[in-house]
């Protein structure tokens, strides 16, 4: 296959030559840097009477035997297996996160911490002996169980044999299949976690008085007018006053239920004033709260360990 697609490349490249040359010197300026000549064409090759590719002379048994005996697909049983195995790698990838990124609403900081505590715990159970690693093992005992003696016996006995057969083999395949799928879910979940976290910081804050705060979030996408359903004159026979009100109602409306408003924070606070305090205090003071982020950080990477 690689002599194949290299002479597919080499003729494409000069197909594009070809043609970038029968241009005007005009438009090759931009092109060429200089004056490119090549040389004359070859006389054309005999077209073959098959399209296939000539090799050279080899022994074909031999070399048959020495990829049956360095592949490990060999044998329908292996390749089921295979196929079983990485679905459901996939299927583990699609289906679980690590942390619960799809609330969006506003809750208490220890009822945070007890949501992500919840998807932690279920990604514990999804990828352990009862989850994820049950079902492969399963997958391997029922697709070998009747191999028999050879390359694939699930039942040998003797650790030499073993370590030459290619079972072994097969086992560190799919050892290297689950820590890939590990590695990808673990990635995916941190930069998930990560947005979800930065979603509701916003890059700058102007505080102008006890009730009028302003803050500006740098996640937020450009719209098109295609995105929004806000219209500006809906009705243009209203009268004045009332395509006023209609108006203001309307914008209201809309700031609600924008697709690209401030997102609704994601913590709520409680100010308390403890008697004899001239300062009230928040319920969940600033360091505990990033505390508690960062120990269901913490928490669920060590779940997977």
């Amino acid at each position: 296959m690689y002599e194949v697609n290299q002479d597919f490349a080499r003729t494409m490249n000069k197909i594009i030559m070809d043609k970038s040359l029968d241009k005007s010197e005009e438009e090759l300026k931009d092109m060429i840097p200089a004056n490119l000549t090549l040389p004359e064409k070859a006389p054309p090759k005999e077209t073959p009477y098959f399209g296939m590719v000539p090799i050279p002379q080899h022994d074909f048994p031999e070399q048959f035997s020495n990829f049956c005996f360095k592949s490990l697909y060999i044998k329908e049983e292996a390749i089921r297996a295979m196929v079983e195995i990485r679905t459901e790698c996939n299927e583990l990838l699609i289906h679980n996160r690590i942390f619960n990124v799809a609330n969006n609403k506003t809750m208490r900081v220890d009822g945070f911490k007890q949501i992500q505590s919840t998807a932690i715990a279920n990604i514990g159970h999804n990828t352990g002996e009862q989850g994820w690693v049950g079902k492969l093992v399963k997958i391997i005992k029922t697709s070998f169980d009747d191999v028999g003696k050879g390359w694939f016996n699930i039942h040998e006995t003797s650790k030499e044999t073993y370590e030459f057969g290619k079972l072994k083999k097969f086992l560190t395949l799919v050892n290297f299949m689950m820590q890939d799928t590990v590695l990808t879910m673990s990635k995916e979940s941190v930069k998930e976690f990560v947005e979800f976290v930065l979603a509701f910081c916003p890059t700058d804050t102007q505080i102008v008085s006890t009730k009028e705060v302003y803050n500006t979030f740098s996640n937020k996408k450009m719209l098109t007018p295609e995105d929004s359903d806000y219209e500006e004159e809906p009705f243009k026979d209203m009268k004045a006053n009332e395509m006023d009100d209609f108006q203001s109602t309307a914008k209201w409306l809309h700031t609600l239920f924008d697709k690209n408003k401030d997102p609704d924070p994601l913590f709520e606070l409680d100010l308390m004033l403890k008697p004899g305090q001239l300062i009230p205090n928040y319920s969940n003071p600033p360091e505990d709260i990033v505390k508690k982020i960062m120990d269901v950080f913490d928490e669920g990477i060590e779940v997977l360990q």
